[in-house]
């Protein structure tokens, strides 16, 4: 894997053109879209295109538990319950654990 290291230097159209040169030694499918905020700059690679999200729903999860640990709501050592409320329908692993499984929020594996 190759690291894209992006300094305030880096343009957005210098940045699209790195991510398009990575995109291009892959073989698989895939899309982006950039907006530079505020700016009102927007790039984008077949951003069009429907595309399964796939796991994409973990970012959000992890940006909450991260500013739950910052706001010291929650520690990475604690350990939560997925509970009867929490299961949506879905085709990931999720959806088949049992009631009442335990995972510690820390960044190893469960």
């Amino acid at each position: 894997h190759r690291v894209v290291t992006i300094g305030l230097a880096m343009t957005l159209s210098s940045l699209e053109a790195e991510l398009r040169q990575i995109g291009a030694s892959y073989s698989g499918k895939w899309t982006c879209t950039l907006t530079e905020l505020g700016a009102d700059r927007h790039a984008g690679i077949d951003e069009d295109e429907v595309m399964p999200t796939a796991s994409l729903i973990k970012v959000p999860i992890l940006v909450a538990l991260y500013q739950a640990v910052e706001e010291r709501r929650v520690r990475l050592d604690d350990r939560l319950s997925y509970q009867p409320e929490h299961r949506v329908l879905g085709s990931g692993v999720l959806s088949r654990l049992s009631m009442a499984w335990r995972c510690p929020c820390e960044t190893r594996r469960c």
